[in-house]
């Protein structure tokens, strides 16, 4: 069980960094912001602050349902658990990627 709850905490800090990073690198951007360039070079997707936070929510959303099902699961699946918890580190990996591409992008 030790193992898991590292786990979890490492991803919930990598998703707090990737908030932390995306609130500081787009401070003071009121318009929309690039998110998105097509094969040509050219901005294919454009979005508001409101996208960012919505990656970040859900991310988060997805550490605290993966955690509370593995912690119900580590008693009589304890594999179950350790594929939860390295799940949870690869969408908390994606969240901070996600927000450190988008605001150095912009």
């Amino acid at each position: 069980m030790f193992k898991v709850n590292i786990i979890f905490g490492l991803s919930l800090l990598l998703a707090l960094l990737g908030a932390l990073i995306s609130f500081t690198g787009l401070y003071g951007i009121d318009g929309p912001f690039i998110i998105h360039f097509n094969s040509l070079g050219m901005a294919d997707l454009i979005g508001g602050r409101e996208f960012l936070n919505n990656v970040i929510f859900i991310g988060l959303t997805i550490l605290i349902v993966n955690f509370v099902l593995a912690q119900r699961l580590y008693g009589k699946h304890a594999i179950l658990a350790y594929i939860l918890s390295w799940g949870s580190l690869f969408v908390s990996l994606s969240v901070l990627l996600t927000a450190y591409l988008i605001s150095r992008v912009n």
